[in-house]
């Protein structure tokens, strides 16, 4: 992917939203384009532990490694009707147009399985799963959508490649 510039103020701006605050699109996005960059420091698992909920963001990018995410990507919300997804473990990208003034949310759950964290969803969405949790969580016929276009953690499917269709929960 081509990178996104750094200065990135003229496509993303953090403002308010029903979650507190969340990351918004000032142009539209095509179906496929790359939003922006998630980056941070790696931790592990232990040090994400000790730092907190009300400290760490955790992007998990490995089994036992994590990216602490930080501005403006960390303003990205959840929801069980995302308009973006993650590629190649740090890229948000667009999974359908995006009109300027529209939040731009992600599905959490694409991108964990360490059963150790869960937490109850508030988007709203019609079919909202109510709890975000680890990919296995997901209803299967979600986990064969976001694999078959490419929005899951590679860990993820390296793990369900050594685990066969068993790791489909």
């Amino acid at each position: 992917m081509e990178p996104v510039p750094a200065d990135q103020a003229p496509s993303l701006q953090v403002s308010a939203s029903r979650f507190g605050l969340g990351l918004f699109a000032t142009r539209a996005f095509d179906q496929g384009e790359p939003i922006l960059r998630f980056s941070g420091p790696l931790l592990s698992l232990e040090q994400v532990i000790a730092m907190g909920e009300a400290q760490a963001n955790p992007l998990q990018v490995d089994d036992q490694l994590y990216i602490d995410i930080g501005y403006p990507g960390v303003y990205a919300n959840h929801s069980c009707r995302p308009n973006a997804g993650i590629r190649d473990d740090v890229w948000l990208v667009a999974l359908e147009p995006i009109s300027p003034g529209q939040e731009i949310c992600w599905d959490y759950s694409t991108s964990m399985w360490e059963d150790y964290w869960v937490m109850d969803c508030q988007c709203g969405e019609p079919g909202c799963r109510r709890q975000i949790g680890d990919f296995p969580s997901l209803p299967i016929w979600q986990q064969w959508e976001y694999l078959s276009r490419g929005f899951v953690q590679q860990f993820i499917r390296r793990r369900l490649d050594r685990e066969g269709a068993s790791g489909l929960r």
